[in-house]
């Protein structure tokens, strides 16, 4: 193979197989955690972190609805897709601060707000890069969704007080929940093959749409976690050293 020959098989390469959406993402949510990482709890200005999320996620959505339609380069969309995933639930986190400064109404709006962002987006995002999601499917993602964004305004001592006991009770419910999520996936599954068939990717089942939902699953439990940390009445993020 010649010199020429082989650089456009490397750089073909590099167009098919892109990883440096998720090295963008990856560095995107550091430098987050970094400007944040290290300020005191309730000084945080979420608002700006949420936006700066918030932004990326459209600038990466749109990103991924023209390397398809462009393209064709369906491995790189499917990077994108499941990155999206993960950044819907990194503007979920970023607002758990300011439920606990917000009022009930404030609380509400901003709860809607969010999960209308990830919702419209999805939808935008399927649209646009022609993929087809049966009901079956797209019902529970976008429970799990709502319950993303439900979770933080739901637990908050603010928003609805309650003693330690009952608020660590109420921490619990959130995996709880999450699984009879995933129990309302058996219709879907219940229909196989058949039922993902002709979805506009060249992706087959399994891989398609459970690849997502493996990810949703991932998000769940970082999310509990998450939630323990910030809510929580003995989490990590409330216990202060002990000076020497």
């Amino acid at each position: 193979m010649s010199a020429s020959a082989s650089h456009r098989s490397v750089l073909r390469y590099i167009y098919n197989h892109n990883p440096f959406y998720v090295i963008s993402a990856v560095l995107m949510l550091f430098a987050v955690r970094s400007a944040y990482g290290t300020i005191e709890i309730g000084s945080i200005n979420c608002w700006i972190m949420m936006g700066v999320l918030a932004g990326y996620t459209l600038l990466l959505a749109g990103i991924g609805v023209l390397i398809v339609r462009w393209g064709k380069v369906w491995e790189d969309a499917r990077s994108v897709l499941l990155l999206l995933l993960l950044l819907f639930l990194g503007v979920s986190v970023s607002m758990d601060d300011l439920f606990s400064r917000v009022s009930q109404d404030q609380g509400l709006l901003l709860m809607s707000g969010g999960f209308l962002f990830s919702a419209l987006l999805s939808e935008a995002v399927l649209w646009g890069a022609g993929i087809r999601l049966g009901v079956l499917y797209r019902i529970p993602y976008h429970l799990f969704l709502a319950l993303f964004y439900a979770a933080p305004w739901w637990c908050s001592p603010e928003m609805h007080p309650r003693s330690p006991a009952e608020l660590e009770w109420t921490l619990f419910l959130f995996p709880v929940v999450a699984s009879v999520l995933f129990l309302c996936l058996w219709p879907a599954i219940r229909g196989g093959v058949s039922y993902v068939k002709s979805n506009g990717t060249p992706w087959g089942w399994p891989w398609f749409p459970w690849i997502a939902f493996g990810m949703i699953a991932a998000c769940v439990a970082f999310r509990s976690f998450i939630l323990c940390l910030t809510f929580g009445p003995a989490g990590p993020m409330w216990i202060k050293p002990i000076s020497g």
